[in-house]
Parts: C-alpha cells; sequence; structure tokens
C-alpha cells in the first residue's frame, strides 16, 4: 500500500470519515471527582542521579582552559614548543589507518 505524502500539510489533511472529529476540552481526561485521581511518581536510579549529577557539573565548568590553549600557541609561535615528530607521524598514520575510502 502506497501513501501519497506530496502537499500534506495540516492544511489539507481531512478525516476518513468527513467532518465527524469529535473535540474535547483540553482537560476532560482529568477524573470528575479529584480524590478517585491516581498520583503518578517517579524515581530515579542511582546511576541516573549520578548522570545528572555530573550534567550539573559540567554545565559549570568551561570546556577548554584558555589561558593554556594560549600559551601553547603562544610557545608554538616562538618555536620553542616541544614536538616529538616521530609520535606525531605515529598518530597521523594510526588516524588514515582507520579512514575508509
Amino acid at each position: 500500500m502506497a501513501i501519497d505524502i506530496n502537499n500534506a500539510t495540516l492544511g489539507n489533511i481531512k478525516p476518513l470519515d468527513g467532518d465527524r472529529t469529535e473535540r474535547r476540552p483540553a482537560d476532560s481526561h482529568k477524573p470528575a471527582d479529584a480524590s478517585s485521581a491516581t498520583v503518578d511518581k517517579v524515581e530515579l536510579s542511582a546511576d541516573a542521579q549520578t548522570l545528572q549529577k555530573v550534567e550539573r557539573q559540567l554545565e559549570n565548568t568551561d570546556s577548554f582552559d584558555q589561558a593554556k590553549v594560549d600559551a601553547i600557541k603562544d610557545a608554538l609561535s616562538k618555536g620553542e614548543y616541544p614536538i616529538d615528530n616521530e609520535r606525531l607521524a605515529s598518530k597521523f598514520y594510526e588516524l588514515e589507518s582507520q579512514l575508509e575510502f
């Protein structure tokens, strides 16, 4: 069965059986007697609580140390930053071997 979704917008979607759509107020799902209403309760696992705590801590920290970045840039521009060419080449080789063409 194919469904034609061309030109499907909210303006031209119609009910299958004419205009027989039922309209209810937003709060119509609430019981008439509030005392008979059930209360939903959510409890987070210890892992979820730990994750929320870590997320709050990360929100309050910088993602990187700008002073350190500036110091490395300065040292590189002056030629004073030590670079291990063998290690650098090795890491580039590892990266390129993981790429698929």
